[in-house]
């Protein structure tokens, strides 16, 4: 399964980011990769809501993180955000998801500490 990658993006927002991110459009989402992605965090969420756990309440962004940005560093937001780049298509090609990997994250004062819980494969298809 690959993903289009041609949307830059920021978690919350541009103006003051925490994350920046690169993924489908709102458009590409509509491609056969991201529905299934989606379609597979909605069966996720459901599995988990029986077992009680609390659903996540924001909407699902398929996507790849490129930097983290650190409280000091904001500014850089502002300007991608005032150059236009979060409102345009951009070509970055597409991304192979060739499994679905549950991780454990664990932020330390040194960083965050991500461990591998699981991973099934996906299909091809």
């Amino acid at each position: 399964m690959s993903l289009l990658l041609n949307r830059l993006g920021a978690f919350p927002n541009g103006r003051a980011p925490r994350t920046l991110w690169i993924g489908p459009s709102d458009d590409a989402r509509a491609q056969a990769a991201a529905a299934r992605i989606i379609a597979l965090h909605s069966a996720i969420d459901a599995a988990c809501a029986t077992l009680g756990l609390q659903q996540d309440p924001d909407h699902l962004s398929p996507h790849l993180t490129l930097a983290r940005v650190r409280s000091g560093e904001r500014q850089v937001g502002r300007a991608l955000t005032d150059a236009g780049l979060f409102d345009r298509s951009i070509e970055a090609g597409s991304l192979a998801c060739e499994a679905v990997t549950l991780f454990k994250s664990e932020l330390t004062a040194t960083g965050p500490i991500h461990t591998r819980l699981w991973s099934v494969p996906v299909s091809k298809a």
